[in-house]
This record gives C-alpha cells, structure tokens and sequence, in this order.
C-alpha cells in the first residue's frame, strides 16, 4: 500500500484552513496522514485544527520559520516513517475528492518525482493567474490537456505531489529561500539529477491567493520575499559559475531598478535595491549550496543544511 503524508503549512490562515482541511479529508482511493505545520499563528488557526480536525496532527512551531523549513521538517518524518509521497498543500487551497489518488496513480505510472495538478481560481472557473503564467512559458501542445503526464521546468508550489525515494537523493528544499522561488530551485535541481516534474491535466485544485498576480499592490513584505527569491536563484543557475551568474545578477538588479524607476514606483526600486544587499550578503551560503547540490549524497543533507535545528522536534508536542 502507498503510504503518504499530507503537509499543510499554515500561517494566520483561519479564513482558509477550515476548506482547505475538509476537502483533504473527503479525499478518496488514498488514506493520508495529515500535517499542519503552523508558524506561530495567532490569529485561532491552531485552535480551528485542534478542536475541529483531530484527524490532523498538528505540529506548533514557537516561531515563523518559513515554507522551506516548515516542509523539511515534516518531509524528514515522513521519510523516517518509510513514507512513499508526500503532497504539498498550501492552507488557502482545497483538493478534489480523487486529487492524492489521481497524482499517485500518475506518477507511479510514469515515474514522476515532482508532480502538479492543474491550478484554478478559488471558483474553480478559471486558471490561477500564476499557474496560467507557468502553462505560457512551458511551450505545450495543443494537445497537452488530453495527456497524463506533461512534463515542464517547474511547477507551483501552491499543490505538489513529491516523491520521497527522489528527495532521499538530491536533498529537500533550500532553507535559504525563506518563502518563494523555493520549489523552482527544487524542480531545477530534480532536472538537473534526470529525474521527471511536471503536471497532470487528470485532476485539478483550487487556490484563493492569487500569490503574484498584481506585484506592484502587495504588501510589502511578500513582495521583498519574491524579489530575494528571484535573485537567489538567478546566483544559483548551476548552468553558470558562480562568477557568471553573479554578473547576471547584477545586470538583473540594474534592470529591475530602472524599470519600476520608470514608472514612478521609487518605493519598489528601492525594495529591489534592499532586496540585492541582502542576497549578496547570503554570497557565502550560496557558494557552499552550489558546490552541496552537485553531488548525490543524502548524508550531506544534515540538519543544519535543511535548516532544521537540533531540538526543533519540540515542536511537534
């Protein structure tokens, strides 16, 4: 039998997780394990999960340590359990009765490491606006829709099924990476070792936050999380050396800069500006997880490398 958790990392999301926990748990075909990692909400997200979905396991983090941590974390537990899949859900997104199901048949059949469903709006109408960007820039065929399996560079992280005898392989995600761009770093570093990402037209979820629909309107925070994201991996392309991508990053800087400078956005520019101090001050770690991520070897993924501190299992009460 397939074994496989589902991981749900929350933050202030109570006017999500009651949706998003329901529609796991009328999951069909599949019998999941189900964790809700929480970061230090304070809005009654943990007391929602606790009183109201004791099918859950809930995991209380003292502190916000981000989407990459927060994953590892519970991946880490899954793969000690001798788990198969894990599938990623974000808390302001629900699932279709036959989603786990539907991915798991998929990527047995075609030896899948990193899988999607197809992303629509909170109405289920429409494509969201971040998956219907990803469906733009993967080139497909007219025909793709009618396929099982379409392979693309990467996928959204909002909802991914991953394959835990991969992930045993060529490590989790990169905690350096706090919220953003993390799950691309992932696909590129699957790619990179041979191994298959990609989505299913067979089935699909449902996302309420439109992540990075209108940049320029976001609050603040979130939008300096995307640009230090982006820029990250822009040092970490392995097809260039790190000399290589520095000079691309600075060349990216300077054109985002003057783009938004422009248009009379000083406040944007100067978030990209503050956004680039801080990733060159992260040159150091980024140097170490270039040479890291060349090589194969699981051993290497200590906890200190995924971020996870010695003691942390506290957490988990």
């Amino acid at each position: 039998m397939i074994r496989v958790t589902v991981i749900i990392p929350t933050y202030r999301g109570r006017s999500w997780i009651r949706a998003c926990l329901g529609s796991v748990l009328a999951t069909e075909g599949v019998r999941p394990r189900v964790v809700v990692f929480d970061n230090a909400s304070v809005d009654g997200t943990r007391e929602i999960v606790e009183k109201e979905f004791p099918q859950a396991e809930l995991v209380r983090s003292p502190r916000n340590v981000g989407f990459a941590r927060a994953n590892n974390q519970v991946i880490t537990r899954a793969i000690s359990r001798g788990d198969d899949y894990v599938f990623l859900l974000n808390e302001d997104a629900r699932v279709e009765p036959d989603t786990l199901r539907t991915l798991i048949d998929v990527a047995e059949t075609h030896d899948v490491s990193i899988l999607s469903p197809l992303h629509y709006d909170w109405r289920g109408v429409d494509f969201e606006t971040d998956f219907a960007t990803l469906l733009e820039q993967s080139s497909l065929s007219r025909s793709w829709q009618k396929s099982d399996f379409v392979p693309t560079t990467r996928v959204i992280g909002a909802a991914v099924l991953m394959k835990l005898s991969t992930l045993r392989k060529v490590g989790l995600f990169d905690p350096i990476y706090f919220i953003y761009a993390e799950e691309e770093d992932l696909c590129r570093r699957m790619r990179r070792h041979g191994h298959k990402v990609g989505i299913t037209p067979r089935t699909r979820i449902c996302h309420g936050h439109q992540a990075t629909g209108e940049f320029v309107k976001l609050e603040r925070m979130r939008r300096f999380n995307i640009i230090r994201g982006k820029y990250i991996l822009v040092l970490k392309n392995p097809s260039q050396t790190l000399f290589r991508a520095f000079l691309h990053f600075l060349a990216q800087i300077s054109r985002d800069v003057r783009r938004v400078f422009s248009m009379h956005q000083l406040g944007l520019a100067l978030d990209f500006l503050l956004a680039g101090m801080q990733v060159m001050s992260l040159l150091g770690r980024i140097r170490r997880r270039r040479k890291l991520e060349k090589v194969l070897a699981s051993e290497l993924w200590t906890n200190r490398e995924m971020g996870i501190r010695e003691g942390s299992q506290d957490a988990w009460g």
